[in-house]
């Protein structure tokens, strides 16, 4: 059977509508506009339904990558609280500098894990970090009444009122966590280790850039507990003063090798610089002194940056061994 090629059909359809009066014009117009209509409608609700499903898809993938985000927040922030538990025991000796450092870390980093718990268990993608929701007491209790089973409710309550003592905390905190399916748990000798050369890195980046004399203090000090004393420690500036005393009588009980020998005194003038310039500031004072005592301050900061630039014993011994077993 011959076939019309387009042009061919077409050219005849518009010769027999032009020679005959009585074709049905109206009604193939009528006909094709249907056909017509019918399959873009069908194509246009497939390409809605396949940008949906996309969207759809993209969507979750990024619920799902806040969700897991918040679960490694979570569960690194529970390994930095169980190194800074641990920490405290080097002050074992000084009962009273150790109990306030471990009150001091239930009340910050603690509460701020069991917040964050909180969040991630009873509204899983919001983006909001604890530090942006305000926390109060009211608000608390509406996110654990918001808790899916009675179970987690209680848990969660459980782990509020248990800020008493580590031994609790730890108890209440993963029993919650494993009720939401976050693991949380005692890191082992390997994670302790990679997180505290991390830890360090962080305290001598932060102390590369610091200008604000006190913090750089609390940074100095933190990070000579890390780095010769083989500890980390939570802990905020009105612990500096027993923190210098501890390095100071430590190193005069014990010899500490790797130890620079004017680490103490540094530590000990700038602390005296700074409480000095703080109390100038607020009296108001101002006067040769004061300019004196800063920029004697600025040159001990100086002189503890280099410091701390410098590898240490250990660091330099570990590069001589690497170097022989090339």
């Amino acid at each position: 059977m011959a076939k019309l090629s387009p042009d061919e059909l077409f050219s005849e359809l518009r010769r027999t509508i032009a020679s005959d009066d009585s074709f049905p014009l109206e009604s193939l117009r009528a006909e094709l506009e249907e056909e017509f209509e019918s399959a873009v409608n069908k194509l246009y609700r497939e390409c809605v339904a396949e940008e949906f499903k996309r969207v759809e898809v993209g969507e979750q993938q990024e619920l799902r990558g806040i969700y897991e985000q918040k679960r490694s927040k979570i569960s690194e922030l529970y390994t930095d609280i169980c190194l800074f538990e641990k920490g405290t025991e080097i002050f074992g000796e000084n009962e009273s500098l150790s109990a306030d450092l471990r009150a001091f870390l239930l009340r910050s980093l603690c509460t701020e894990l069991a917040n964050s718990l909180l969040l991630a268990l009873a509204d899983p993608f919001s983006q909001q970090s604890p530090q942006q929701q305000n926390f109060s007491q009211k608000v608390r209790e509406q996110f654990i009444a918001n808790l899916e089973s009675k179970e987690a409710q209680k848990l969660a309550k459980g782990l509020f009122d248990n800020f008493d003592s580590f031994e609790h905390f730890h108890e209440a905190v993963q029993r919650l966590a494993d009720c939401g399916g976050i693991k949380l748990r005692q890191p082992d000798k390997r994670e302790r280790s990679d997180r505290q050369h991390k830890i360090e890195a962080e305290l001598r980046s932060q102390l590369a850039l610091c200008s604000d004399p006190p913090t750089f203090l609390l940074l100095a000090v933190l990070l000579t507990l890390k780095m010769f004393f083989g500890v980390t420690v939570h802990a905020s500036g009105k612990f500096v003063q027993p923190l210098i005393i501890f390095i100071s009588s430590r190193t005069n009980k014990i010899a500490v090798p790797s130890l620079p020998s004017e680490l103490n005194e540094l530590l000990t003038d700038t602390q005296r610089l700074v409480v000095a310039c703080i109390r100038k500031r607020r009296s108001n004072e101002s006067g040769r002194g004061g300019a004196e005592e800063e920029k004697q301050l600025a040159t001990k900061m100086g002189k503890l940056r280099e410091l701390f630039d410098r590898p240490t014993a250990a660091e330099e011994e570990k590069e001589e061994e690497e170097e022989t077993n090339q």
